[in-house]
């Protein structure tokens, strides 16, 4: 390659430089790098998220799936015991004397 001040047929004092290859030339955060890769970034936006999704939506409903197969009661300081599917069957049985009730305090 021809420098701008050599003569016809004569390359410059600067070479072509190569990059050394082998484990030490691994991307590294510092001045001269080129920044987290693709992968990094998308891993620091979705990995908060996920947690944050895990921990304010994913527990609370597993914890009061949990809840609906006792007679847990907040009120009192009675132990929970556990019913199976009776208050499901309370629930969605349309016949049960107390349905009614359960719907006009769970509905708007």
């Amino acid at each position: 390659m021809q420098g701008p001040h050599c003569a016809p047929g004569q390359t410059g004092r600067h070479q072509a430089r190569t990059l050394p290859s082998g484990p030490s030339s691994a991307p590294r955060f510092g001045p001269r790098s080129r920044g987290p890769s693709d992968i990094a970034i998308r891993n620091l936006f979705i990995i908060p998220t996920t947690i944050f999704l895990i921990v304010f939506n994913i527990f609370p409903l597993l914890y009061s799936l949990g809840y609906s197969f006792t007679d847990f009661r907040a009120s009192t300081n009675a132990p929970d015991n556990f019913v199976r599917l009776d208050n499901c069957l309370v629930v969605l049985n349309p016949v049960h004397p107390d349905a009614a009730a359960l719907h006009r305090t769970t509905e708007p």
